[in-house]
């Protein structure tokens, strides 16, 4: 299977626009991303996991489920943001002139 920066990016924003309460238990983060198979989610949650963007917990099936954005996975959205800015800025740049 082949890794989608776009997916990894969606499953970041879900993430961090979760409510998190460092008081409670890990509680899952429900990710549902339209038109992507969950296989292919699980899959982008295992290297976010593996990459140390994400905690996570796992069913009994052995399904993951993201916790939280660690540090990394904060600074990777960041960046990844501040990209997605320059290029829109940069674009209407070019239309404008």
């Amino acid at each position: 299977m082949k890794r989608d920066l776009m997916v990894i990016y969606r499953i970041l924003e879900k993430v961090e626009s979760s409510d998190f309460d460092a008081s409670e238990e890990a509680i899952p983060i429900p990710v549902i991303l339209p038109g992507v198979p969950p296989k292919v989610v699980q899959y982008h949650f295992l290297l976010l996991q593996e990459a140390g963007f994400i905690k996570t917990i796992s069913n009994d099936q052995g399904m993951l489920a993201p916790t939280r954005l660690t540090w990394k996975g904060h600074d990777y959205l960041d960046h990844a943001s501040d990209v997605v800015i320059d290029s829109v800025e940069n674009l209407f740049a070019e239309v404008q002139n």
